[in-house]
């Protein structure tokens, strides 16, 4: 028989939803925890995933576990590497405003790379979209 209380106590998670403003939210909240340095060589620590999952509850009113949050994190990372990649290759050509300048074979190649990585099995980033 279970408590009638219990569900008073027991903070239920939510289900991940993962619309472009919780997901910017939760890169700033990695970012800010990056400043803080709570971040030590690409791995969040624990008090800043814990700092992270704290804000983001009270930001966006989601109750996600730390687990939930590390996994979106991860997906996040490759993407974040490409652009990262894009902002700092300076064989590219860049266009008067800023953005890139490349062949449309060079696009082709870049995103089939970064596609198959984030479709490979072992990754699995389109499984928990």
């Amino acid at each position: 028989m279970s408590c009638p209380l219990f569900h008073l106590f027991y903070k239920k998670n939510d289900k991940a939803n993962w619309f472009d403003q919780n997901i910017t939210t939760l890169c700033e909240l990695y970012v800010e925890q990056m400043n803080v340095e709570n971040c030590n060589q690409g791995t969040m620590t624990t008090r800043g995933l814990n700092i992270i999952k704290s804000q983001y509850v009270k930001i966006t009113n989601l109750r996600h576990n730390r687990k939930q949050l590390k996994k979106r994190i991860n997906h996040l990372k490759p993407v974040w590497r490409f652009g990262d990649k894009l902002m700092k290759n300076t064989e590219l050509g860049r266009k008067s405003d800023g953005t890139i300048d490349v062949t449309p074979e060079w696009w082709k190649n870049e995103l089939k790379v970064l596609l198959h990585y984030l479709t490979s099995v072992k990754f699995g980033f389109f499984s928990s979209l």
